[in-house]
């Protein structure tokens, strides 16, 4: 139980990690001041390209993708494999390195969702690629791979720590796009 709660606070400190700040400073501008403002991989490859907004997608993505498979290594009990990767993804949302001001959570969710279900992984990247590629809107994707996951859980008879974990962290990627489905239902969303 120590070891768990241990790990767990470990999987929040490492998801807190801001990788967007020291990107930006790579590549020379200001993410929080440009664009939507949001540290998330959206505004890296509108201010920046695809070569940051890779990087960034891959080490957010790693950031919840690591700490998830070590508790899996390390723990028996399924509970503690969606603990340490839930609080990792509170920790990018919630950082506390930056005064708990951060992403929305999509990036260390696929990261997540890759370790524990690499057919959902799979199925919601494809969703989401043509998705994009169609509307292009990246909030659309979002949220349409937030609504599917939990279905896709249940449907795939996951232990029901991950499902129950895939279903709360899909509430809290559709709360944390709030101003997107404003702003889509407004017709002023921004598109890549």
């Amino acid at each position: 139980m120590l070891v768990g709660c241990i790990a767990s606070i470990l999987g929040y400190l490492i998801g807190s990690i801001p990788f967007a700040i020291g990107i930006q400073r790579l590549y020379g501008f200001d993410l929080k001041n440009t664009g939507s403002g949001n540290l998330g991989t959206t505004n890296m490859y509108r201010q920046g390209g695809w070569k940051p907004a890779a990087l960034l997608l891959i080490l957010d993505a790693g950031k919840t993708a690591i700490p998830t498979s070590l508790a899996i290594v390390y723990f028996s009990n399924p509970w503690w494999h969606v603990s340490v990767g839930l609080l990792a993804i509170v920790g990018h949302i919630w950082p506390v390195f930056l005064r708990f001001t951060g992403g929305k959570g999509v990036a260390p969710s696929l990261g997540f969702l890759l370790v524990l279900s690499p057919l959902i992984w799979a199925s919601l990247a494809l969703v989401a690629s043509l998705v994009i590629r169609t509307t292009r809107y990246v909030s659309v994707a979002s949220l349409l791979g937030a609504g599917l996951a939990p279905i896709m859980a249940y449907s795939l008879n996951l232990p029901l720590a991950y499902t129950s974990a895939i279903t709360g962290l899909s509430t809290l990627v559709i709360f944390k796009h709030r101003s997107n489905i404003r702003r889509l239902l407004d017709g002023t969303e921004n598109k890549v």
